[in-house]
């Protein structure tokens, strides 16, 4: 799996940029970009995560086709993140996110690790 970030042109994005103490959440969607810019989910968490004070949240997306995991918003790899919150609407989408989660290693393990996924 490759990662890579791309900045996309887009209208209007959160220049939040945040502080070292901030929780940093990732918003993930086991879909391409054209079909995750058309989850209502993606944009309201989005949103909504970046108006709090002492959250940033960023965007991922993953493309099963050519495997590649492409950040929206940072740099910052997935394992890196406090919490991910994943949106999988359709079954066809739970492949997607058991293999990110499996080369990524987020599935759970004895004791606290981080990231937290919540779905």
């Amino acid at each position: 799996m490759r990662f890579i970030y791309r900045r996309r042109r887009e209208r209007n994005p959160v220049g939040k940029r945040g502080k070292p103490r901030d929780i940093k959440i990732g918003i993930l969607l086991p879909v391409p970009y054209r079909a995750a810019m058309s989850s209502l989910f993606l944009h309201y968490a989005y949103i909504a995560l970046n108006q709090l004070e002492s959250v940033v949240a960023y965007r991922y997306v993953y493309d099963i086709a050519s495997d590649t995991l492409e950040a929206l918003d940072t740099s910052e790899p997935l394992t890196k993140l406090d919490a991910v919150l994943v949106s999988a609407p359709f079954e066809l989408d739970y492949v997607a996110l058991a293999r990110i989660a499996t080369e990524l290693r987020l599935a759970p393990r004895k004791g606290y690790s981080k990231p937290i996924l919540i779905s």
